[in-house]
């Protein structure tokens, strides 16, 4: 396939700018990011952990909702792996300008499995948490709620995956147009998915679901409240 010239400068005009005059390119904050990864994550694993604990101490068996946390905790896992060690062996925490020249094509690739080991993490961890209203306020009414922001939660779940599996046609080219070797020129591959108002989209219904999920127990724990306070009456 003979190279178009417009190729060539979209090739070209993807190179980053210089740096700005009196940035200390020696800076990294390449601990600070292993570190709150790594401990963050270090809690939601000992908080697991003692939620299965208590479980056993009981002779309860694990239900639906503790298995849904332990999928999440594994797909977390994942993200936590991929940010301590796979981005900071690449270059996180550090200046772009100081970045070897095939960082970006890294990064891109980090960024894709990040994509959908984030996504997973949050469809578990809030369909654990609806799975553990149901089965501790164990009433009708709350169940339609909660089955309607399940269904929501995994259909976001999809269209985000969805989006994260076309958002480049071939999907190689997310990460093989910066192949500063040998890139994919743009008459070969098809990107229609800015990458900024995609995270936009992602968290804006994200935090809603966040919300609706706060306020849904806050009725029946009132109540549990009230019901409390005429027996001490």
């Amino acid at each position: 396939m003979p190279v178009r010239e417009s190729d060539i400068l979209v090739v070209r005009t993807m190179a980053l700018p210089p740096p700005p005059e009196g940035l200390d390119l020696t800076e990294d904050r390449s601990l600070t990011v292993i570190c709150a990864a790594s401990i963050t994550w270090g809690f939601a694993v000992a908080a697991i952990f003692s939620r299965i604990a208590c479980r056993k101490l009981t002779r309860n068996k694990l239900l639906l909702d503790d298995w849904l946390i332990i999928v999440s905790l594994l797909f977390s896992g994942g993200s936590t792996l991929l940010l301590a060690i796979y981005f900071v062996h690449i270059g996180l925490g550090k200046h772009v300008w100081s970045l070897p020249p095939d960082a970006i094509r890294s990064l891109a690739i980090g960024l894709f499995v990040g994509e959908i080991t984030y996504t997973l993490t949050i469809v578990f961890v809030k369909l654990s948490l609806l799975a553990f209203y149901c089965r501790i306020f164990s009433v009708h009414s709350i169940k339609i709620p909660a089955g309607i922001l399940a269904i929501s939660v995994i259909m976001w779940g999809i269209a985000v995956l969805v989006v994260t599996f076309t958002q480049c046609i071939p999907l190689r080219a997310f990460w093989e147009r910066f192949d500063t070797t040998d890139p994919m020129l743009p008459s070969t591959y098809s990107c229609g998915v800015d990458v900024r108002p995609f995270f936009y989209g992602i968290a804006i219904p994200n935090i809603v679901v966040d919300i609706l999920m706060i306020v849904l127990p806050l009725p029946y724990i009132w109540k549990l409240r009230e019901y409390r306070r005429k027996l001490l009456l």
